[in-house]
């Protein structure tokens, strides 16, 4: 995804995995920002 390309969500349902780093945390908000409807998801796959 390019940044120019963050107008076409505008209005758009948008699912994005979170994977804990900065990245996709930046990613979901910039979404955000042009107008979507960000749904974040985080799955744990391993245990503590």
């Amino acid at each position: 995804m390019q940044y120019s390309d963050l107008n076409s969500y505008a209005g758009r349902h948008v699912v994005i995995g979170l994977s804990g780093g900065v990245d996709s945390a930046v990613a979901a908000l910039l979404l955000l920002r042009a107008g979507a409807h960000v749904q974040a998801l985080h799955m744990t796959n391993w245990e503590d």
